[in-house]
Order: C-alpha cells, then structure tokens, then sequence
C-alpha cells in the first residue's frame, strides 16, 4: 500500500545489496572482493536478481512480495498440517501479510525476509516432532535447515538454541538426537566454507560474514520512538493473546507446548535484534510468525463476533496507517523518527556528475554507488576501516595497493581524508590519481606496478 501511494524510498541497504550483485556479476567472488557482512545465499538472490533485471530496486520490492506471500501460505499450512490452531483457518496467512507490512522497509528485500523462508520450514520440522515424536532424521534435516537460513542472516543461527530448547522442554530429546540438530546446523557452514576455500576466502568468509557480530560495531537506523510505535499494536495484540489462552481450556497437551516454542521463537527473536550489525524497522521482521500465530489463536477463541470483527478492522487500520504515514516524505523529514538515516539522500555537485564509473569510497557515503560500479573490496566501510586506520602496517598498505592493482577505480571519493595519506605511503597511486575537487580524485593514468 505505502508503496503503491508513496513510492518506494531507496534504502542504502538496498544501494548494497544492488552493489554486491552487479559486483558479483563481473567474476568476483564474496568476501575476498567484497567486503560487506551479507550472508552468502542473500548474495546469491543480489546476484542472480542482477543477473535477470539488472540494478533494479524494483525487483527487490516484487521478488520481497513473492517471498512473503510464499511464506504466509506455507506458514498457514504448517499450522493446520500440525493442528496448532483449534480448528483449520486462514487467519495464520491473513494476519502473516498483515504484520508483513508494518515499515516499509519489510517490502523490499533484506536477508532476514530470505532467511525466515527455511526457518518457517525448521518450525514445521521442530511441531512435527514435538507432536508425534517422529524419525530421528528430523532433527537432523531441522539442523539443517536452520543453518541454511544463518547463511541468509547469521544472527538467525540463534534459532539453533530455539529448536534446541524446544525439544529439552517440550519434547523427547536425548545425546543421539542433540548430535544430530548440531550436524544438520552445522553442515551448511560446511559447505559454504568449502566453497570459499576453494575460492581463496575462507579466511574472509569467517571474519567479515561468520564473526561480523564480534567485528562489527552495531549501527541502528530510525530512533526508539520508531520502534516503540511500530511494535505498540503486536505488543497490544500479544497481551490479549496472552489472556485469552490462559483463560482458555480448548487446548490439549500438544498444543500447549507449540504455544510455550512460539515464546521461545519471541525470546530469540530478542536475542537477534541484539546479535544484528544493522538494526533497521525490517529487523523486526523476525517477530511476524509469533505475532500471525499469537493472533490467529486470539481471534479464533474470541467468542463475540462483533467484538471480534470490530478488533480485527481496527488492527488492519492501524497497521496500514502507520506503514502508510512512515513512508510519507513530512516523516521521513521528522527528526523525531529520524527515518532519513536509512534512506538514500541525492548526489550533490561535483559527485552527482559521476556516472557509470568505477568507484572507492573512502569513508560512508554509499549513494556514490547508485549510478557506479565498486572498485577494489571496500564496501562496507566499518569492515574496511581497519585495513586505513593504521597505514604505518606493511601489511594494511600492500593489500590497499594489490586491490587498487586488480581492481583500480576510476574515482576516489575521500570522505574520511585519507586519500594523500595513501598517495604518501603509496607514490605510485600519487601518480596515478589527480584532486579535481574537495575530497574527490580522478584517475589520470594507469598504476604502476611498481611500488
């Protein structure tokens, strides 16, 4: 709806996600070319998006969509295959789409969106078994899939405790089967660092993507009072959900035990928001399969239809009312949501004339690679940051000048003042690089191999 009335913002996690395809798509290799902490897989989607559509913010918003409709049928099905509702409904799918709406940054598509699509599959894997107690191969295949979805996003790796803890409490769990959940979890990271192994990145794919958390200082876009009033109805929703099931006497045994993992899904949705480098209103996104399955079980024991209805309109209003105001350019400009800190602000003179070059940034100014290509590894500046900071290190100065070698850009844009500093450890890229302006530098002639 907010984007259909409002338009569609470009977000600067977009500008990278856009970046990392188009980078991608010219025989580079994530992580040893592309420093950003982006699962492998979500690279994946960029890249072959990319591969199809081009550098299209369009595509992402459509292709996010299909995955949430995707997923509000399957969620719908897991619910009803399981018997986890009183009776069979289609309210798990309805309020699913619904809570997918409340930001507008839940439409385009952002690795926890990719990664919820395989956890939604674990969940239906983790009531299998706490209903029928089924083959042991299932706890190894929830392992699996669980870590499938960490290589969207890796603080989904979380949920590994959450299957975990839902079959110690709720389930039959002995050493044979915690074996297994740790062997499934664990495979995929196998096989992902295999593959960058052989591609001479292993090393990368550990530092900048599996222990991003531990490297990575946590940056959060849009102000508490943004939080606060996108989660107040799911809050509000949750409390009455709470009641009503206490108060209710409909479920057996089985039942229960799904409604007590959904709060342990909640408790580790908590936990990820806390382990995210970026936290963004899409964050959140981790709390739409508790809030669809809380609300399902609330409006299904609601016995008044009057009042139920009524509740059920009010909540579609006030979820697409905010999703609707927030994406208005007055609340983007408000410093009360601080909004802008997430959205793409326009190019001004002379970087605004740069078009369809390749560029280094120097520092955070991602909007430079809207209408450019990346050059050398240098995304994510946080991650880039620590080879600059300390250019006394022979180490940190012949790895800028092998990727200013292997991949030089057209256009050095220094926003942190670290561009002479370089040309003065570094003659050669001196030589190579003119100042045509405050804080920009253009290639005048080819690198010499010689340091």
């Amino acid at each position: 709806m907010s984007f259909l009335l409002n338009g569609s913002p470009l977000l600067l996690s977009e500008i990278s996600w856009l970046t990392i395809g188009e980078k991608l798509n010219s025989s580079t290799s994530m992580y040893r070319d592309i420093w950003y902490p982006a699962g492998p897989l979500a690279s994946s989607i960029y890249y072959f998006l990319n591969l199809i559509f081009g550098k299209s913010q369009t595509a992402l918003w459509i292709t996010s969509t299909l995955f949430v409709i995707f997923q509000a049928v399957i969620f719908n099905l897991i619910l009803n295959a399981v018997g986890a509702l009183r009776d069979r409904s289609v309210l798990p799918a309805l309020f699913y789409f619904l809570f997918a709406t409340l930001f507008f940054d839940f439409n385009t598509l952002f690795p926890v969106l990719l990664g919820t699509t395989f956890l939604l599959i674990a969940l239906f894997l983790i009531f299998q078994q706490l209903r029928n107690d089924l083959k042991e191969e299932h706890m190894l295949y929830s392992g699996v899939f669980i870590g499938i979805a960490a290589l969207f996003s890796i603080q989904l790796g979380l949920f590994f405790f959450f299957a975990f803890l839902s079959y110690l409490f709720f389930g039959v769990l002995n050493l044979r089967k915690f074996l297994l959940l740790i062997v499934g979890f664990a495979f995929p990271f196998l096989i992902a660092w295999t593959y960058y192994f052989l591609k001479n990145g292993s090393s990368e794919f550990v530092t900048y993507y599996v222990l991003s958390f531990v490297n990575y200082k946590k940056t959060i876009y849009g102000s508490l009072q943004l939080y606060i009033l996108i989660l107040l109805t799911p809050a509000i929703m949750m409390l009455f959900s709470f009641f009503i099931i206490a108060n209710s006497s409909r479920y057996v045994n089985f039942q229960y035990n799904l409604i007590k993992s959904m709060l342990l899904w909640i408790i580790f949705g908590v936990f990820s928001l806390a382990l995210s480098n970026n936290l963004t209103p899409s964050s959140t996104f981790i709390f739409v399969p508790a809030l669809a399955f809380f609300a399902s079980h609330m409006f299904s024991l609601i016995r008044h239809k009057v009042f139920s209805e009524s509740f059920f309109a009010g909540t579609i209003i006030f979820i697409l009312g905010i999703s609707f105001i927030f994406s208005s350019k007055a609340s983007m400009s408000n410093k009360t949501w601080n909004i802008n800190s997430m959205v793409a602000s326009p190019l001004q003179s002379p970087f605004d004339g740069i078009k369809g070059k390749k560029v280094l940034v120097l520092g955070k100014f991602p909007e430079m690679y809207i209408n450019n290509t990346l050059a050398t590894p240098y995304l994510d500046w946080q991650l880039a940051e620590k080879r600059f900071d300390n250019l006394n290190n022979f180490e940190n100065i012949s790895g800028i000048y092998r990727d200013f070698l292997r991949d030089s850009p057209d256009f050095i844009v220094d926003k942190s003042n670290l561009a002479e500093k370089i040309f003065a450890k570094i003659p050669s890229l001196g030589a190579a690089y003119k100042k045509v302006d405050e804080g920009l530098y253009e290639k005048v002639q080819p690198i010499n191999s010689i340091y």
